[in-house]
């Protein structure tokens, strides 16, 4: 029986030690997962307060912050650069979708080809009136631009 005595009370020392290592852990996580969102804080505040160092004294750069200064003000020119580049492809694109679907032939009796008007496409057609875009029979709104029909 004492061999049962002393597996028991090493099997309760056990358990007892792996309860309380398991609270460390879950202690420690808390803290990891608390310091981990501060510096999320931090990072953010940071962040606004660069940028309204940067807002508030990009007219007159003090050499210590100059190179940091060129830094931003090259970024930013880059972020429009590539802004006007991605408006382009989409106002070409958008032009591209409008000419497709508001100029359409048709072939009359003589054989000639004629060019039907956006107006002519949506009352014939089920287009909208405000982007040329085809509408869905059962629609309320233009799926393209909003537009009620």
């Amino acid at each position: 029986m004492a061999f049962l005595d002393d597996l028991s009370k090493k099997l309760t020392e056990v358990g007892q030690a792996t309860v309380s290592k398991t609270k460390e852990i879950a202690e420690m996580t808390k803290y990891t997962t608390s310091i981990r969102e501060e510096k999320k804080k931090l990072e953010s505040f940071y962040t606004e307060l660069g940028t309204y160092f940067y807002n508030n004294n990009k007219d007159s750069v003090d050499e210590t912050y100059k190179e940091h200064f060129e830094q931003i003000t090259k970024s930013l020119e880059k972020i429009e650069e590539l802004q006007e580049q991605l408006n382009s492809i989409k106002e070409i694109q958008n032009i591209e979708e409008n000419e497709e679907s508001t100029s359409t032939s048709v072939e009359v009796e003589n054989n000639d080809a004629v060019e039907e008007t956006a107006e002519d496409n949506q009352a014939k057609e089920g287009y909208c009136k405000k982007c040329g875009a085809k509408l869905i029979s059962d629609g309320s709104f233009c799926t393209k631009c909003g537009a009620k029909i």
